[in-house]
C-alpha cells in the first residue's frame, strides 16, 4: 500500500467497514500489473467476518453484512478516489464481479516501477525521497552532492538496470551505510 492509500484511509472519512473492505480485500487482491481489481462481494463477506465460540463451543459468524452493504462500502471507496470505473465503463450502480480500478495504486505503479534503466550522470532520488527514507529509518535524510555522486559514479561502472524506485531505495542504503561509518 502506498502513501496516498494510506492517507486517504487514515484521514477519518471512511467508515471503518470501508476501510476493512480496501484493506482486507480489494487491495490485497488488486493486479499489481494495471491497478485493477474485480470485487467479489461473498469473499468480501467472508474476510470481514470473525467468529465467536458460543457457551456450546459453536463458533457463529458475528458480522451480518448482505451484499447491498459491500456496494455501499464499495460508493464509500469511489466517493473518496480509492476505486474507480475504467475508463469508458458504465456504471450500473452494482460492482460485484465487476472490474474496478484502484486508481492511487495505479499512479504508483507508474512512478514506482516505471521503466528499467541504467544508472546515468543526471540521476535523482525519486520524488517520494524523504517518505522512503524516514520509513527506511534513515536518521539524516538529507545528502550532499558528494554523496549522491559517489553513489552514481559507482553504479554507472556496474551492469545493473533497475526501476528509480529501485535506485532511490539502494541510495537510502548506500546512505544509511555511509552514515554510519
Amino acid at each position: 500500500m502506498n502513501a496516498q492509500e494510506i492517507e486517504v484511509l487514515r484521514n477519518g472519512t471512511l467508515s471503518y467497514h470501508a476501510r476493512l473492505v480496501y484493506t482486507l480485500s480489494l487491495e490485497p487482491s488488486c493486479s499489481l500489473q494495471e491497478g485493477k481489481v474485480i470485487p467479489d462481494y461473498s469473499h468480501i463477506i467472508n474476510d470481514l467476518a470473525y467468529y465467536i465460540k458460543d457457551n456450546n463451543g459453536v463458533f457463529h459468524n458475528s458480522v451480518n453484512l448482505l451484499y447491498q452493504d459491500i456496494n455501499n462500502f464499495i460508493l464509500e471507496l469511489m466517493r473518496a478516489s480509492l476505486l474507480a470505473l475504467p475508463q469508458g465503463a458504465i456504471d450500473e450502480g452494482y460492482y460485484d464481479g465487476k472490474e474496478l480500478i484502484l486508481p492511487l495504486k495505479g499512479k504508483t505503479l507508474m512512478s514506482d516501477s516505471g521503466k528499467i534503466f541504467k544508472m546515468y550522470a543526471d540521476w535523482q532520488p525519486a520524488s517520494n525521497y524523504a517518505y522512503l527514507a524516514r520509513l527506511s529509518g534513515l536518521g539524516e535524510i538529507s545528502f550532499s552532492a558528494l554523496d549522491l555522486n559517489n553513489y552514481i559514479s559507482y553504479w554507472i561502472g556496474q551492469n545493473v538496470a533497475r526501476n528509480n524506485h529501485q535506485w532511490t531505495l539502494g541510495f537510502i542504503h548506500f546512505l544509511k551505510r555511509t552514515k554510519k561509518l
